[in-house]
């Protein structure tokens, strides 16, 4: 009665509940008892292909032909087990080094090369096996834990090619754990809408104005990082589309409640991050319109997400936002692929200067040779330069100086839920330029 309780009546190898039983025993030793040891998962290759042609008699017939590869347990320094239908477990415990342990996998590995099954039609069919290896105690001195993380080292090696032993990758482990939760985490952000949108203001150099403001993306999940980590994970997703309708709706809703509420200069515009090779379903596009008609003719699209434009899509983009009164800003020029080629396909009506030629743009001679050569080019063509980024009083002189239309930045004011007023220290030193100016 013992033994069929604890053994397998195909293989008669140690059953899952008995494995269990004997390997906390062991490991309940500690260290010293046991210096190393690894927890191999083993995932029988090609039993559902054999079950599918030959039958399951034959299917058990390589079953047993897998367990008869294993080594033989002698319930100290190593226990063998059939986990479920094609996944086995063996455990080495009681080595003195990582290396012991890798010279037993090594012997286990050429055990089964040499195992095989001769079919009904004569096809000599090899025992395979993708095996996952967890260290005791280096990853865990915990079963369950090896159990998990040898799991997960085995399905590394199904998921990119079968036959293999991989050992546990801790920060891959991690990595994965990570993505895994911030799915969940993405998916209530985008049903819940769990952003705010705070606002900055685009300040006119020549008159010291709040010329717009720039709708900026805060998250209310504590999970994700940045909106940047939000696009990273919606692109692997496949939900950038639902992304690219949440910034729209959400960002315009605070700033039509901002306009209401007479928080923003008449007639301001907003810029709105825009993802250039995404556009919101049709029926999502004509509710934005209907919602917001009234202030459409503020908006400045502004392509941020630096990939190839979709030309197709941004056409239907524009053409959308023309007959609104709407404008198009280029984002981070001078950054990733928002370079001279895609100036040329955008034909932007207001192009922003990365925050890295902006930052110590005063004392770099290059960065202002590229703005300086930037203005002459987009003022001819009737296309106005923001500088974004501005953080000193220096960085705003020297832009002003170059010609730079519309200033942005900490110096001028941070962004915030309520649209904030410029800074006492950048109205003065807007009122400085204008004096020099005048």
């Amino acid at each position: 009665m013992e033994y069929e309780r604890d053994h397998d009546v195909l293989t008669e190898l140690y059953n899952r509940r008995a494995f269990k039983r004997m390997a906390l025993a062991l490991l309940a030793r500690g260290p010293q008892a046991a210096c190393v040891g690894a927890l191999v998962m083993l995932d029988l290759d090609n039993l559902k292909y054999i079950n599918d042609t030959y039958g399951h008699d034959m299917g058990d017939a390589y079953i047993r032909c897998m367990a008869a590869s294993l080594p033989s347990p002698d319930g100290e320094r190593c226990l063998v087990a059939r986990m479920s239908g094609d996944e086995f477990f063996v455990l080495f415990h009681g080595y003195d080094t990582q290396e012991e342990v890798r010279g037993q996998i090594a012997l286990l590995r050429q055990r089964m090369t040499r195992a095989s099954l001769t079919l009904p039609d004569g096809v000599r069919q090899p025992v395979r096996a993708s095996g996952g290896v967890a260290w005791y105690p280096a990853d865990s001195d915990r079963f369950d834990e090896l159990v998990r993380y040898a799991d997960f080292a085995m399905y590394q090696v199904k998921n990119s090619g079968k036959g293999e032993f991989a050992e546990f990758d801790g920060e891959a482990y991690r990595r994965d754990a990570y993505l895994v939760q911030s799915r969940g985490v993405l998916h209530r952000l985008l049903e819940q809408r769990l952003v705010d949108y705070h606002f900055q203001p685009i300040v006119e150099v020549s008159t010291g104005r709040i010329f717009a403001y720039e709708a900026l993306m805060r998250l209310r999940t504590p999970e994700l990082s940045s909106p940047l980590a939000v696009l990273e994970l919606a692109r692997q997703e496949g939900k950038l589309r639902a992304v690219e309708t949440l910034t729209w709706h959400t960002a315009m809703g605070a700033f039509a409640a901002h306009c209401r509420a007479g928080h923003v200069p008449e007639g301001c515009r907003v810029f709105i991050n825009s993802l250039s090779n995404q556009a919101m379903l049709p029926e999502d596009t004509a509710r934005f319109h209907r919602e917001y008609r009234d202030y459409l003719s503020r908006v400045v699209l502004e392509l941020t997400e630096v990939t190839r434009i979709d030309a197709d899509l941004q056409a239907v983009k524009m053409q959308a936002l023309m007959r609104s009164g709407g404008k198009l800003a280029l984002d981070d020029y001078g950054s990733g692929y928002n370079g001279e080629a895609m100036l040329l396909a955008v034909q932007p009506d207001y192009v922003k200067i990365d925050v890295a030629i902006v930052r110590g743009v005063d004392q770099d001679d290059d960065k202002r040779q590229l703005v300086e050569n930037l203005v002459s080019y987009a003022h001819v063509r009737g296309i106005a330069l923001v500088g974004e980024g501005v953080e000193t009083r220096a960085e705003l002189e020297a832009l002003a100086a170059l010609g730079v239309d519309y200033v942005q930045g900490y110096f001028l004011a941070r962004p915030a839920l309520l649209p904030p007023p410029v800074t006492p220290e950048g109205a003065e030193c807007l009122r400085a330029l204008r004096g020099e100016m005048d």
